[in-house]
C-alpha cells in the first residue's frame, strides 16, 4: 500500500478546503475598500474574517503533512445532494409560496438524505418547525415575509 505525503487525510483536507475557501472571499473581496481600523471600510471584516479562515487551514493543511491522522472515510453523494436540494427548494418557494410551504418542502427533501427515513415523521417535524418559524420571525420579529401562499 503506498502512502501518500500526507500523514493525516482529515486534518490535510479539511485545511485545503478552508484555504479554497478563503482564497474565494478574497478574490471577492478584492473590489472593495477595506481601509484601517480606525477608519473601517466595506472590506475590513471579511478581510479579516478570510485571513482567519486561510490561516487556520494552513496550520490543518501543515498538521495533516507532519501528523498521522485518521484517513478518510467514503463520501456519500446521497445526502450531500438531497440536503442541497432543500436548501435550492426553501430559496425558491419562499418568496413564491411562503414561509410554511418552503420550511415544508425543504424537511420533506431532507428527509431523503439518509437511508432510513419516516416520512410521515418528517412532515410532523415540519409543521411544528413552520409554524415554530412563523410565530418567530413573521409575528413576533415582523419579518416581512409571506407566511401562506394567499
Amino acid at each position: 500500500m503506498s502512502r501518500t505525503f500526507w500523514k493525516g487525510d482529515l486534518d490535510f483536507f479539511s485545511g485545503l478546503l478552508l484555504v479554497g475557501i478563503a482564497a474565494i472571499a478574497l478574490w471577492f473581496i478584492s473590489g472593495l475598500e477595506i481601509g484601517t481600523a480606525r477608519q473601517m471600510q466595506t472590506g475590513f471584516f471579511p478581510l479579516g474574517i478570510a485571513m482567519i479562515l486561510g490561516a487556520m487551514g494552513l496550520f490543518l493543511v501543515i498538521r495533516g503533512i507532519f501528523v498521522v491522522g485518521p484517513r478518510m472515510e467514503a463520501i456519500y453523494v446521497r445526502p450531500l445532494v438531497m440536503i442541497l436540494l432543500s436548501f435550492a427548494a426553501f430559496a425558491i418557494i419562499v418568496d413564491r409560496l411562503g414561509l410554511v410551504a418552503a420550511i415544508m418542502a425543504q424537511v420533506a427533501i431532507a428527509s431523503y438524505a439518509p437511508t432510513k427515513t419516516n416520512l410521515v415523521e418528517s412532515l410532523l417535524v415540519g409543521a411544528a418547525m413552520a409554524a415554530g418559524c412563523a410565530v418567530v420571525f413573521v409575528w413576533l420579529l415582523g419579518v416581512p415575509m409571506k407566511t401562506f401562499p394567499w
